[in-house]
């Protein structure tokens, strides 16, 4: 079986068998600024009027699939959200390549991906994912509303499916979508909250919550599968990293404790390794770890940005887009802001639009 993009990721070196490894110093963040070409690419004022997760997976034609979570459908008249509903999820395409490019928005007749379990009740919240052959594999996560928590973290982790989108280079208007739900609690683990594909295995970076302690809320665990077992749908052979690769995912090893429920790990032109973003749970600022390996070891944390102070707002789901072309050192990144208050997301049309940097590291 062909795999789509396998020939455009290098492999990283490995070391010999049995060779000591130590962790690299963390990168040097040289710069870390708005973004204006990649957010007037995102922004919009009508139809998609804001939203979160803000995944972005490259195809091999050179398209963009971006994948969104709770978003805002509407207008947005003289900077205020007017006549708008929520829905779970949308998705857009872009040309990464295209000067001038914006992404375009698609939405469903309600959701985009629409959740049929617990009479529909459950819905989807975007993971990564990976094209195969011409299929695109999204990891997503059922999530049930909890009224009884307290708002606005009024939900549950439910379970890990797989949609499988037959022909994702037509419009999405048109996609066949296949859904397969998988053996394995989200309640436990978030599986492939980001993902890498190095030669014939997709790396599924997981938050192992079933291994949460105290503040450590998203505990980083390894997974693998082969691509060829993954466009098979045969998740019996994936493998934990356990200190070496097991099958049985009970005790894993965590990579670094202070993970987030979404992440990147991503290659950066012209520096050597990995590249792990993400927000730790006290939403203070953006991280960045380094590793030479999947399986690390990883760097010590590294600040790339730190988040205003507003006593409204909080900050969370770090993306990196390396798609969109930036030069050698550098990495164009999104994150989200979202107001505690229902009043400031519908008055104050900044809030809740990902927010583009563009990052330089050494």
């Amino acid at each position: 079986m062909a795999v789509a993009l396998a020939a455009s990721v290098p492999v990283l070196a490995q070391a010999p068998p049995g060779a000591p490894q130590k962790p690299k110093a963390p990168p040097e963040v040289l710069s870390c600024r708005p973004d204006p070409s990649l957010q007037r690419r995102i922004d919009s004022k009508t139809g998609f009027c804001g939203g979160d997760a803000a995944y972005s997976i490259p195809l091999s034609d050179g398209t963009s699939v971006w994948l969104f979570g709770d978003s805002f459908r509407g207008k947005i008249v003289g900077g205020k959200r007017t006549g708008c509903r929520m829905e779970r999820n949308c998705v857009a395409v872009d040309k990464p390549r295209q000067a001038g490019g914006k992404l375009k928005y698609y939405f469903g007749k309600r959701d985009f991906f629409i959740c049929r379990e617990e009479d529909g009740t459950n819905y989807y919240w975007p993971g990564d994912g990976i094209e195969i052959d011409g299929r695109l594999y999204l990891f997503q996560h059922t999530v049930k509303t909890d009224r009884q928590l307290p708002a606005p973290f009024q939900f549950k982790m439910r379970d890990n499916h797989i949609i499988v989108v037959l022909n994702p280079k037509d419009s999405p208007d048109k996609w066949v979508q296949r859904v397969f739900r998988l053996k394995q609690s989200a309640g436990i683990a978030l599986l492939s909250v980001a993902c890498y594909q190095e030669g014939d295995y997709l790396y599924m970076f997981n938050s192992y919550t079933g291994m949460a302690i105290g503040t450590v809320r998203n505990p980083t665990a390894l997974s693998r599968i082969k691509l060829y077992d993954l466009a098979q749908i045969n998740m019996k052979e994936m493998e934990w990293w356990s200190g070496k690769w097991v099958k049985a995912r009970e005790l894993p090893e965590i990579l670094f404790e202070d993970g987030a429920s979404e992440m990147s790990v991503v290659r950066i032109e012209g520096l050597k390794g990995l590249y792990c973003f993400y927000i730790p749970s006290d939403r203070s600022a953006i991280m960045v770890r380094t590793a030479m390996r999947p399986e690390g070891p990883w760097s010590p944390r590294k600040e790339v940005y730190k988040f205003p102070r507003d006593p409204e707002l909080f900050y969370y789901s770090v993306k990196a887009h390396p798609e969109y072309k930036a030069g050698p050192g550098k990495i164009k990144l999104t994150y989200n802001v979202n107001s505690l208050h229902l009043k400031r997301l519908m008055e104050d049309d900044q809030v809740y639009f990902p927010k583009a940097l563009e990052v330089t590291l050494r």
